[in-house]
């Protein structure tokens, strides 16, 4: 399994060293997928049914959170509480 933190950390870094321009992350039934344009494979992380069902409940109908928006800052901040 594919931890999210670190996941989430090394798509930041690629962004911010301009190897990537951005990256959607995809919300699936017991995880995340994490897309980027280019070379990269897509990541999937699975994370705990509680949290998944945190996630549900804070963004019921969005199916995907694009970064460096305001539902991905929603996410980080919903990920750490």
């Amino acid at each position: 399994m594919v931890h999210l933190s670190k996941t989430l950390e090394r798509f930041e870094k690629l962004v911010s060293e301009g190897k990537i321009d951005s990256f959607v992350i995809y919300i699936e039934p017991t995880g995340f997928k994490l897309e980027a344009e280019g070379e990269l494979a897509p990541q999937k992380c699975e994370i705990s049914e509680r949290n998944m069902n945190t996630i549900r409940t804070f963004f019921g109908g969005v199916n995907r959170i694009q970064y460096s928006t305001f539902d991905y800052a929603n996410l980080l901040c919903t990920l750490r509480a």
